[in-house]
């Protein structure tokens, strides 16, 4: 069962959604080390280029005149150690999820260099004015089975607009 998780990016420093901070996101996400599999490099954009996904995204936002604010999200999708999924099946898995994104622009890598393997899918915030779905629960009722999101976050964290939920919660 694949568990989808988020990374807050804390909207109270300034830095935490800067330009830089998503380069540096992009970067590590992508590393060559992390994504090698098999003689080939587990990464897609999803509506973007890989290899300029960064670009893709900023030119995305300053051509909307979005240039501030939150600039992307990011969830990780993994499965337990132990888990008979190979790499290639993960990566399957988080393009379909990517897929749910509609128009956005969507970063996918999936990494191979712990004992579980894991995707990073980096959305960008907004595309064509319109931002990313407030919830994931129309996202995993999509996706279907094989997928548990998080609880919720703590009370602290809860003005995070891109919160899992529970099946069965409103």
């Amino acid at each position: 069962m694949a568990i989808i998780n988020f990374v807050n990016y804390s909207s109270r420093s300034k830095s935490s959604q800067s330009r830089g901070c998503m380069r540096s996101v992009m970067k590590y996400v992508a590393q060559d080390a992390k994504t090698q599999w098999q003689g080939r490099q587990l990464v897609t954009g999803v509506n973007c280029q890989a290899q300029s996904a960064y670009d893709d995204f900023l030119n995305t936002k300053l051509l909307y005149h979005k240039g501030g604010g939150r600039m992307f999200y990011h969830l990780v999708q993994s499965f337990p150690s132990g888990a008979e999924v190979d790499p290639d099946k993960a990566h399957a898995a988080a393009l379909k999820l990517a897929e749910q994104f509609k128009d956005h622009e969507v970063l996918v890598c999936t990494h191979t260099d712990r004992d579980h393997v894991h995707s990073h899918l980096i959305p960008l915030k907004v595309t064509d004015h319109r931002p990313v779905p407030g919830s994931l629960r129309p996202l995993l009722n999509v996706v279907g089975d094989g997928y548990l999101a998080l609880p919720p976050f703590p009370a602290y964290l809860a003005r995070f607009p891109f919160m899992p939920q529970m099946p069965g919660e409103s």
